[in-house]
């Protein structure tokens, strides 16, 4: 249709779809620059700070994991002690002194590798309190201390033997067994203390794998 000056007028135009405008809106220099702005102030260091803490948690997972295993080694160290005197049928005053001293000061890197090791389980909580790990850990050092008393209770029946304990009897100073069937216990209970150290193990690794 001709307009009153003899123009054309031009066909309406049919609205935008919804898309269009919002390139449009997104396509405006000022806007790019807000959400620019927004990407490089908030969201990339709030992605970063995720990977960071997901990464030092990986890390932190893998060391307790290494000191766990390397605490749990420790009672065997106490056990080869032993083997030295295995074969005696008692245990002289300085010969007792020598075997308690090392056995004592292998106790001692055990607490303090133990002690690690639950500081260093904080990083395997999982949504919230969930304290499986640590309580598994738990757990385990208190056996792992149950058979260092075995070995403890090995070494001063070897010190009774011999009549030397200020008159007192064996039966007098709590030791139940014989010193053979003493020693035997300690292996069985270090047989079972494997079972229990790869079941604490493998639920360590299988919660770590969650942070990868």
């Amino acid at each position: 249709m001709a307009e009153p000056d003899g123009s054309l007028a031009s066909a309406p135009q049919p609205p935008k779809p919804g898309y269009q405008r919002v390139l449009g809106v997104l396509s405006n220099g000022f806007v790019l620059l807000l959400f620019g702005s927004l990407i490089t102030s908030v969201l990339v260091p709030h992605y970063q700070r995720l990977y960071e803490d997901r990464r030092q948690r990986s890390e932190t997972r893998k060391e307790c994991l290494r000191q766990f295993f390397l605490a749990s080694n420790l009672i065997w160290q106490e056990y080869f002690l032993l083997a030295p005197v295995t074969q005696k049928a008692t245990l002289s005053a300085d010969e007792y002194s020598k075997l308690l001293g090392e056995i004592n000061a292998v106790r001692v890197k055990r607490y303090d590798a133990f002690a690690t090791v639950e500081a260093l389980a904080v990083a395997y909580r999982d949504q919230g309190d969930d304290t499986a790990v640590e309580a598994a850990i738990h757990k385990f050092a208190v056996r792992v201390n149950q058979i260092s008393h075995q070995i403890d209770t090995w070494i001063r029946s070897m010190r009774c033997a011999g009549d030397e304990c200020d008159n007192i009897s064996v039966e007098e100073a709590g030791l139940a067994g014989t010193i053979h069937q003493q020693y035997l216990a300690i292996q069985s209970a270090l047989s079972t203390m494997q079972d229990e150290e790869q079941a604490v193990g493998e639920l360590m690794v299988h919660r770590l794998m969650k942070t990868h």
